[in-house]
């Protein structure tokens, strides 16, 4: 299955964005909350037309958003040079850096083997929370631009 915003090919979430549930991938599941983990079940419809989907129990887990920060106070606690700190958890220098400054996020396995070598905490729970519908008493709808108009015309 592809991400509905992006279009990737990978691992799939549903989350509520700006109001409209939909499939989508880790990177952009960050523009709204995480509902659940996305699976296809076998069964499909009876046109056969679409598949049946399924939401799974499995507790969510990512990545935590300033991971960079935290592997670069630990390489610094440890008083290693990014050449040697790369060595030490068996990766290029050149991702460590990024790793560090956050343009690349590792997967969750590597995050967790990352945990699992350093000691320390890099890979957090997502919480099922409850979504309110936040209305903005200053916000304008259609419905009020209809209104506003039949009292002027009246």
């Amino acid at each position: 299955m592809r991400c509905e915003m992006c279009g990737r090919e990978t691992e799939l979430y549903r989350a509520i964005i700006e109001g409209s549930q939909l499939t989508v991938c880790n990177s952009c599941a960050k523009y709204g909350k995480i509902t659940g983990r996305f699976t296809e079940a076998a069964a499909e419809t009876r046109d056969n037309r679409k598949e049946a989907k399924k939401i799974s129990d499995e507790p969510l887990e990512s990545v935590v958003s300033n991971f960079g920060e935290i592997l670069k106070k630990k390489r610094e606690e440890l008083g290693m040079t990014h050449k040697d700190f790369a060595a030490k958890i068996a990766e290029k220098e050149s991702v460590l850096r990024k790793l560090e400054t956050g343009s690349v996020k590792p997967t969750l396995e590597r995050a967790r083997q990352l945990e699992r070598m350093l000691g320390i905490r890099l890979v957090e729970e997502l919480k099922d929370e409850p979504i309110e519908n936040q209305k903005s008493s200053s916000a304008v709808t259609l419905g009020d631009v209809v209104k506003i108009k039949i009292r002027k015309k009246g």
